[in-house]
């Protein structure tokens, strides 16, 4: 939570480069309003526009459990309520004020990103197994737990987890932390699995059906705010509006808040 006597900020956006799996991409227009702040094991990691923070809670953990370990316990790091969550291959361009703005008006308890390909879990454990090298047999451990919950594979829609905003809220605090028990539950002795955007999804479908969520497409990360890049790259990550598919949430189609 915020805390008195200390500078507040009207939003937090937290990133995280963990390894030598992501380079950090310094914040191209700075917001005196906004905190800036990237956890790293990188004692060395220098930026002139994040706040740099070592964790040394994190030390043992494999590279996804560190990512994880901040993605979903955000308000560990920030001092703000509101935190816009970003994967380390994102560059941010310019002031993320309306975007946030626009979610904090609309009341929602969280803002997430509508796959643009894909908007069914089944096709992406496949487009997994074939493009990414990610198991059959983690695959099938997924779907059968996911099943297993009750989550319906028939409803169309599926979120991505690379650009969120959440507020510092019972249901998310809930929702973060289901999500990384998860993670360690399919994952093995090595490291947590790797593939939540699947699992977050089957969550909330399952546990939080009530959830408003404030849904964007991933246009907004191929846009004059933010830039998405391949892994530990400055190259862009190619974007086609021609193959977008109807967004749904939850077998439901809904319209997505442009920007």
């Amino acid at each position: 939570m915020a805390t008195t006597g200390v500078k507040q900020y009207k939003y937090s956006i937290l990133t995280f480069v963990f390894g030598e799996y992501e380079k950090l991409h310094e914040i191209e227009g700075m917001d005196s309003e906004v905190e800036y702040v990237c956890v790293t094991d990188n004692e060395n990691l220098q930026s002139d526009t994040w706040k740099i923070i070592i964790d040394s809670e994190l030390d043992g953990k494999g590279v996804f459990d560190k990512c994880f370990s901040v993605r979903y316990n955000p308000f560990k790091y920030v001092k703000s309520d509101v935190c816009v969550r970003v994967d380390g291959s994102i560059c941010i361009h310019k002031s993320l004020t309306p975007i946030v703005n626009k979610f904090i008006e609309s009341d929602c308890d969280a803002c997430f990103m509508l796959h643009p390909y894909r908007n069914n879990l089944i096709t992406e454990y496949n487009t997994w197994i074939k493009c990414r090298n990610f198991s059959i047999e983690r695959a099938k451990e997924h779907i059968n737990f996911l099943g297993g919950l009750g989550y319906d594979f028939n409803k169309k829609g599926m979120l991505e987890i690379g650009f969120n905003i959440v507020k510092n809220t019972k249901i998310n605090n809930e929702l973060n932390g289901m999500m990384y028990r998860i993670q360690k539950y399919l994952g093995d002795e090595k490291d947590v699995d790797r593939l939540d955007q699947t699992v977050v999804t089957g969550i909330i479908g399952v546990f939080f059906p009530d959830m408003k969520i404030f849904a964007v497409g991933e246009s907004i990360i191929h846009s004059e705010y933010m830039t998405w890049c391949y892994h530990n790259s400055d190259e862009e990550v190619p974007y086609a509006p021609s193959m977008v598919l109807k967004p749904h949430l939850f077998g439901k189609e809904v319209i997505l808040n442009d920007f």
